[in-house]
């Protein structure tokens, strides 16, 4: 008997709070919405921030950023590559050495002095035979010596003649925090 008396009293307690939880909600539904469109302006905000901050970066570094070409004679190239590149791809004959440098490969890097200090990737300029030729972003051209190679970290130094180059500014590593 109980038991009778009780499910009432449950069913009606059930429905007494879905109506007072429903009322609170349709009051302050405003105060939710309004959370969360602020919530996602502030996220929309960040993202542009985020953003023209690097947009920012890219047109500061920009004039500073180079190709490094890579040259070669047809001789040389084909004393390192063998038969082997000429067959696969179908070539019956050997190129002939007419002395004129080959365009063979390339890579990028930057300046990081004004007096033509250039750092890229040792894994770009480590043949001995080849030439190489820095590429500004105005398309002129500057001969390429190399300097110091290091093999583990793959990081070469190159210099070119001129002076007054762009340069790109080198942060301190001991300044940033973690995750940055």
């Amino acid at each position: 008997m109980k038991t009778k008396i009780q499910l009432p009293i449950i069913v009606a307690i059930a429905i007494a709070s879905g109506m007072i939880s429903g009322a609170f909600f349709s009051v302050h539904a405003d105060v939710f919405q309004n959370k969360y469109k602020q919530a996602e302006q502030q996220a929309a905000y960040q993202v542009l921030k985020e953003e023209s901050a690097t947009v920012s970066v890219v047109e500061n570094v920009s004039p500073a950023v180079v190709s490094v070409a890579v040259y070669q004679k047809v001789s040389n190239l084909y004393s390192s590559t063998g038969p082997f590149l000429f067959d696969f791809f179908g070539s019956t004959q050997i190129p002939q050495d007419d002395g004129e440098l080959k365009l063979t490969g390339g890579g990028s890097g930057f300046i990081i002095s004004s007096d033509g200090l250039v750092a890229t990737n040792r894994h770009v300029v480590d043949d001995d035979n080849s030439s190489y030729r820095v590429v500004m972003s105005d398309g002129s051209e500057h001969d390429a010596q190399v300097l110091a190679t290091d093999q583990i970290l793959d990081f070469a130094l190159l210099k070119i003649e001129g002076s007054e180059f762009p340069t790109v500014q080198l942060g301190d590593s001991d300044a940033i925090g973690r995750g940055r």
